[in-house]
């Protein structure tokens, strides 16, 4: 996926939420973190009456410049994306990747 591609996504997420929250901006409406754990690609859902507004992931040990590919929402709302590639620490196993933690921050639909 190119940056155009994610800057398109980007912006329907941003319309979608707009029109999920009725016109309205997030603030003080109600929300969740949700967190989910694995590597590779890791995806975060929405719980039911929630969309995503936002997202990320934590490795501590990972600096970006190391292996994020993408951290990104689906064009629905629904769910957080994040990716990280394999990286090579110069040991023994060159090709692991710990496991990551990625977030979804979400909001009530419909405030």
């Amino acid at each position: 996926m190119s940056l155009s591609d994610f800057g398109k996504a980007a912006g329907k997420m941003r319309d979608a939420t707009h029109k999920a929250l009725g016109g309205k901006n997030a603030s003080g409406l109600e929300h969740k973190v949700i967190t989910a754990k694995g590597s590779g690609k890791v995806e975060v859902q929405a719980p039911d009456g929630f969309i995503v507004t936002g997202g990320g992931w934590r490795y501590p040990d990972l600096v970006p410049e190391e292996g994020i590919r993408a951290s990104y929402p689906s064009p629905d709302g629904k769910t957080w994306t994040v990716e990280i590639d394999q990286v090579d620490r110069g040991g023994a196993d060159k090709e692991v990747i710990a496991e990551f933690t990625a977030y979804a921050v979400c909001v009530r639909a419909g405030g």
